[in-house]
């Protein structure tokens, strides 16, 4: 039993680490269908089920905090603020729960199911029953502000911006209504009931209908944007993160819609999907008819730079690049050996790490040819890595003068000239009498070339200069070549030969002579 319980946290741990866009995370069953929209808050999935419960689950294991018990299924989505999550059951009341012990603190009756998911604003929560309402109640203690009627049931939830509450009805009619008067502002005609609940974006309200489309439309006056549709009808609520509409539909499968042209992205197939997914760091979550709870992967992470070859310097400010969706920061980490093992560069907490550029200092390492950045999100469950190699060096340093040949007089001031990379801040210059076989120090100083060196007093004609980086002593670079360092007027003596000129009158002298 023991063994089997560590392969299971094993799976679960290697499905969070390399599971890709769209793959299954973990997934949580309860007694009966899920058709609620879960709702997450400080890591907890709030979620209703047929089984007549409200659920929380720990968004990160799926494991079971508490449940509460109402007396009818609960196809209403939940809502959070301040501590309390408020929900709608089939036994006609909407409640107002502790979320630390799921325990009772008031509840509403209308005067029918409430399918519609609650909505809360400025300390009232708005929600529409089957009695053809919509209710605005206080969440103090739960008693009524206001309510609106139109021509037929209300399953979808409402959504508030802007002053406005905006709500489907099984009418046909979306509406959009005054949210302290609970007069009408409004109203939008489709061709089927509307049971999903509303979301806005950027000035758009997004909404499906059983007509089997997925709407898109300006929010102050309802004006049309597009609509994409799906293969069968759309009760989910839709969810909007970055630039990404998600929403179920009864074919079977949640999509993940570009908001800005209502093309495409992804689709995946689960049950009937009566639920609203909700999207937490990069996952999305959604419940099924097939009495399972999916989290999904919502987003995307793209190493941008670097990407592979590349050269980089010890000591030296890069920038890393990347794209993400679906996520507000990123963890960074770096690996010399081609992502056997990873050092950490920069964690979600700290504040840099979520803008799409990181600034790194490279730290001081040897040569490394075969080193990658990888990027995760903040679960760890989403990553991507360098696309290829690149090099992280120890610089450059190269001597140009002297560099062999030279002749120095004693006293005079020239030149010591040398390029580097720009990693190099400072460096300790030497110059040797003997050939490089000791090092006498110059000075050390900023990596400003050239240094306006004054020739000391050590004549030879077996000089080099040495010049290093101070910070690792690497690199480093010697003369090519011996120069001479001379005294001033000092000449070498030519030892000229001497020739014997005789007469061609008078004979060379013999041995004897």
């Amino acid at each position: 039993m023991k063994n089997l319980f560590i392969m299971i946290i094993l799976v679960a741990l290697s499905s969070l680490l390399f599971s890709a866009p769209g793959d299954l995370i973990w997934r949580y069953q309860t007694m009966s269908s899920v058709n609620s929209s879960p709702c997450v808050s400080d890591g907890i999935v709030y979620v209703g089920s047929s089984d007549y419960h409200l659920y929380a689950i720990n968004s990160s294991t799926g494991s079971l905090k508490w449940r509460f018990k109402t007396d009818d299924a609960v196809w209403s989505s939940s809502c959070v603020s301040d501590g309390v999550v408020y929900v709608g059951s089939w036994d006609d009341y909407l409640y107002a729960l502790n979320c630390s012990a799921g325990t009772l603190k008031w509840r509403y009756q209308t005067g029918c199911d409430i399918s519609s998911s609650p909505c809360f604003s400025d300390g009232v929560v708005y929600v529409g029953s089957e009695d053809n309402y919509l209710y605005a109640i206080n969440c103090s203690d739960g008693n009524l502000k206001w309510k609106y009627k139109t021509d037929s049931e209300i399953s979808s939830s409402p959504c508030v911006s802007d002053g406005v509450v905006y709500v489907g009805s099984w009418d046909d009619f979306f509406y959009a209504i005054n949210y302290s008067t609970g007069t009408l502002k409004w109203i939008i005609y489709t061709s089927d009931i509307i049971s999903s609940s509303p979301c806005l974006s950027d000035r758009t309200v997004y909404f499906g209908s059983n007509d089997y489309c997925l709407y898109a439309n300006g929010a102050s006056n309802g004006i049309y944007k597009w609509r994409y549709k799906t293969g069968d009808s759309v009760w989910s609520s839709p969810c909007v993160s970055d630039g990404v509409v998600y929403v179920g539909s009864q074919d079977t499968y949640l999509y993940a819609i570009n908001s800005s042209d209502g093309t495409l992205k992804w689709r995946y197939q689960t049950g009937n999907t009566y639920s609203s997914p909700c999207v937490s760091d990069g996952i999305v979550f959604v419940g099924s008819h097939d009495r399972y709870l999916y989290a999904l992967q919502a987003g995307t992470v793209q190493v941008v730079l670097p990407n592979g070859g590349e050269s980089w310097y010890c000591n030296e400010n890069n920038n890393i690049t990347w794209n993400a969706t679906a996520m507000d920061s990123v963890k960074l980490f770096y690996s010399t050996d081609a992502g056997s093992n990873w050092v950490s560069i920069a964690t979600c907490e700290d504040p840099s790490s979520g803008n799409g550029t990181y600034k790194w200092k490279i730290p001081w390492m040897e040569t490394a040819n075969q080193a990658r950045i990888r990027l995760t999100n903040c679960l760890g469950n989403l990553s991507d890595n360098s696309d290829a190699n690149f090099t992280i060096d120890v610089g450059s340093l190269t001597v140009t003068s002297p560099n062999g040949g030279e002749v120095w007089n004693i006293g005079d001031t020239q030149d010591i000239m040398w390029n580097s990379s720009t990693n190099v801040d400072s460096v300790q210059i030497e110059y040797s009498t003997d050939n490089g076989s000791s090092y006498i120090s110059i000075e050390r100083v900023a990596n400003q070339s050239p240094y306006k060196w004054t020739i000391p007093d050590t004549p030879s004609e077996q000089c080099l200069v040495r010049i290093t980086n101070t910070g690792y002593n690497k690199p480093t670079d010697v003369s090519n070549a011996e120069f001479e360092i001379r005294r001033t007027g000092f000449k070498k003596q030519l030892v000229k030969p001497v020739f014997h000129y005789y007469s061609v009158f008078h004979p060379i002298p013999s041995q004897k002579d």
